[in-house]
């Protein structure tokens, strides 16, 4: 489970500097999933916005991001809102990411999607160098999927998606792809509010078929 394009809220954050992360609504949210059903997040962040750089996030809430580090995590998703596979200044915008991180305390995911999905072989070596293990990549046919929804390729594992809360008209056991011995899910930071139930009702159906979250 995770959130793609993750910079609003933590520019929110550090310009209003609430008691409690959690006392945000999108944080508050994802903790009260975690309590009911035990699910984990991976949030994906651009480093930077039109007028916000990720590093400007205040060290505040570092204690209880660390407290929470078990099931919500942070990962790199783009410098900015431009493709990854085209960004010539790649290394500069994964570095703000790695900055802000060690300096607000965030705990890192080794597992990323990156924005528009794609690298080139180059970034790929790249990402693999600073630890990144595993891509989350697009359901296409285009890529060589094995029977386990997965494939290697620049020592790195690529898992296919295989749901976008905004793009599913019914949650059934069926659009969930309830069976796969994987499931990978997201949504977007702006659709987290209006997304909301189709994303309670699939932790409800995942959770009562078993699944463990990652």
């Amino acid at each position: 489970m995770s959130i793609d394009d993750i910079g609003k809220s933590l520019r929110w954050l550090s310009y209003n500097k609430p008691n409690s992360i959690f006392d945000m609504r999108l944080y508050g949210q994802l903790k009260q999933w975690h309590d009911t059903y035990n699910a984990r997040f991976s949030l994906y962040c651009f480093a930077m916005l039109d007028d916000y750089l990720i590093t400007e996030m205040p060290d505040t809430y570092a204690d209880e991001l660390g407290k929470s580090g078990d099931w919500l995590k942070f990962g790199f998703h783009g410098k900015n809102n431009s493709r990854f596979f085209d960004e010539k200044g790649y290394k500069a915008g994964y570095a703000l990411f790695v900055k802000a991180a060690e300096n607000a305390g965030m705990p890192v995911t080794d597992t990323i999607r990156l924005h528009n999905w794609l690298a080139s072989d180059e970034q790929k070596t790249f990402l693999h160098t600073q630890g990144i293990h595993t891509l989350l990549y697009p359901d296409d046919e285009r890529f060589p999927y094995s029977d386990q929804d997965g494939f290697m390729e620049h020592e790195m594992e690529h898992w296919k998606t295989h749901i976008r809360f905004e793009h599913l008209d019914e949650v059934t056991q069926d659009t969930l792809f309830i069976g796969r011995n994987r499931i990978v899910a997201f949504t977007h930071e702006k659709y987290v509010e209006t997304e909301r139930d189709k994303i309670e009702n699939a932790l409800k159906i995942f959770c009562s078929h078993g699944y463990r979250f990652i």
